[in-house]
């Protein structure tokens, strides 16, 4: 989640689970990784073109063991041939992986965009003003040859060396995979894609903070902060308490709200938000009025208002995309729609997937359309019914890391649902053993349980 100001990490063999907060406190978004959905975003792929759909302009691709992946802009590409191409979009229902040709290696610092041209680029996080500035100052003393390179947020934290050592490093691993593609045989992964810890890193706003309760995570962030991020090293902390950072941090009940699907609008009112295959609608319900407003249209306005910015807000911390319809309280008319359309355009503009706010439709229905990444939060949670409990492998996942935050004497008994032990016993059979290794005894695992429950039992005197 491009430019958190404090991140907290929650880690396990099974799972690891980020939540990412702006300067004010706001939750910007929750990132899950988790060993039974492996991402692929960013990886690059010389990749064997399967089949060719001119009617759609995509070509369909060999991926070896990531799949058949999808490449939607593929003209002048034929059947059988080899394409270097990165993923852009992770699985997810019953779609694989999406890629494009264009190439995009990303550092802390900076961008390599390869064969670009032109001069060096700075990305919209930079700003206008003294950090700008600063930043271009830096790269101007430091690299010699700016072509192809983009400025990030935080590159007005480093000096010019630093972001020379970085671009460097980015056109090494390029020309690395170049040389790679001239020998390897399609389809074959030449760059994996970058690991969860240092993803999160990376991705950090500028002289974040970021706690995490691995001690194996903290170990790995404290080296790659010393190593390439020097303006992190300062804000890495351990979260060495018995209370879950999810739940000290107030994620718990942050995750917890963006899985429900009614938002509580802070002055009144309330979104309801409901997510189907097709599309996810957005209703905005005015609920008891409006407190301070002296006419009906002023108190509709002011709703609205607030609920589009917590709708933008919702978007990206739900990881909603594809089709997303609002319906707005009481409001005829589209020149007053204006107002919410700029807020939701600015609000959406700087997060890391693209959408489009593409206006009113002729119902009266305000329509975006957002780039899809991979699945929503929901999807990644809950199991898909009506009233939906946490899907099998988030439960077990969920047990692993109780399991790791016992204290007290006794053996670790696990309860729960077959499901989820299914999963312990199959898919995450390795987490449950590298829990167990940490644990230095085995998990008791009680199947046919209505809930999870995990616990200490002593063996009777």
């Amino acid at each position: 989640m491009t430019g958190a100001a404090e991140i907290y990490i929650e880690g396990s063999p099974a799972e690891r689970r980020a939540g990412h907060l702006d300067a004010n406190g706001l939750a910007l978004g929750l990132d899950i990784e988790r060993v039974t959905r492996p991402r692929l975003i960013g990886a690059i792929f010389l990749a064997r073109v399967k089949a060719v759909d001119k009617r759609l302009g995509a070509a369909f691709l060999d991926l070896g063991a990531a799949g058949i992946g999808l490449l939607s802009k593929a003209k002048d590409i034929t059947e059988g041939e080899a394409a270097l191409v990165q993923i852009t979009r992770d699985a997810h229902d019953d779609k694989g992986p999406a890629a494009l040709r264009q190439v995009v290696l990303w550092g802390r610092y900076l961008g390599l965009q390869p064969g670009r041209g032109g001069r060096l680029q700075c990305a919209r996080a930079l700003g206008q003003g003294k950090h700008r500035a600063e930043a271009l100052a830096a790269a101007e003393s430091g690299i010699a040859d700016p072509t192809d390179l983009i400025l990030r947020g935080p590159s007005w934290t480093v000096s010019g060396a630093e972001l020379k050592a970085e671009a460097d490093r980015l056109r090494a691993t390029w020309a690395d995979i170049q040389a790679k593609a001239k020998t390897e045989k399609a389809p074959a992964l030449l760059l994996p894609t970058t690991p969860f810890i240092e993803t999160m890193l990376r991705d950090a706003g500028p002289e974040a903070r970021v706690a995490l309760d691995d001690r194996l995570d903290f170990a790995t962030a404290e080296k790659l902060c010393s190593a390439y991020f020097p303006d992190l090293v300062g804000g890495l902390a351990f979260h060495n308490d018995p209370t879950p950072i999810f739940d000290a941090s107030g994620f718990s009940d942050i995750l917890e709200q963006a899985l429900g699907t009614e938002v509580t609008l802070t002055g009144g009112g309330r979104l309801t938000i409901e997510q189907t295959k097709a599309l996810t609608s957005i209703d905005v319900d005015m609920g008891a009025g409006e407190a301070g407003a002296s006419t009906k249209d002023e108190a509709i306005h002011r709703l609205n208002r607030r609920a589009s910015e917590e709708i933008a807000r919702q978007i990206i911390l739900r990881r909603l995309s594809g089709l997303i319809v609002i319906d707005f309280a009481g409001l005829t008319g589209r020149g007053k729609m204006k107002t919410f359309l700029d807020i939701l355009r600015s609000r959406l503009k700087n997060a890391d997937t693209h959408s489009d706010v593409l206006g009113i439709s002729p119902s009266g229905l305000v329509e975006i359309t957002r780039q899809r990444m991979g699945p929503s939060l929901a999807d990644l949670c809950l199991a898909p019914i009506a009233f939906p409990p946490a899907a099998p492998d988030a439960l077990a996942a969920e047990a692993l890391r109780r399991a790791l935050r016992l204290q007290g004497a006794g053996k670790p008994v696990v309860a729960l649902p077959d499901s989820a032990a299914a999963v312990l016993n199959g898919s995450m059979k390795a987490a449950r053993e590298a829990c167990e290794k940490r644990l230095g005894q085995p998990l008791i695992l009680k199947p046919g349980a209505v809930k999870l429950d995990v616990r200490l039992e002593r063996d009777p005197a």
